[in-house]
């Protein structure tokens, strides 16, 4: 029982580690882009650019999460 309760949360702080970064990530690139915008009068082009850089930020944030907890199999060996 212990141990199914404990792959329940592992999975549910997965989710949300993936939720809020991939949030976090898509507001602070649009509101960089904006603050592009405004600086270099450019409307769409800095909002689009940082949506777009929020995009690529969270999915490299992921899968290094990914990689680091669940895929790494060699830190599992260093550590005995």
């Amino acid at each position: 029982m212990k141990d199914e309760f404990q792959k329940v949360v592992v999975a549910l702080s997965f989710i949300t580690f993936v939720t809020s970064t991939f949030i976090g990530c898509l507001i602070l690139g649009y509101y960089a882009g904006s603050y592009c915008d405004d600086l270099f009068s450019s409307y769409p082009k800095g909002r689009i650019g940082g949506l777009v850089a929020g995009m690529v930020i969270a999915a490299v944030s992921i899968y290094k999460h990914l990689k680091f907890n669940f895929i790494d199999t060699d830190r599992e060996k260093h550590d005995r």
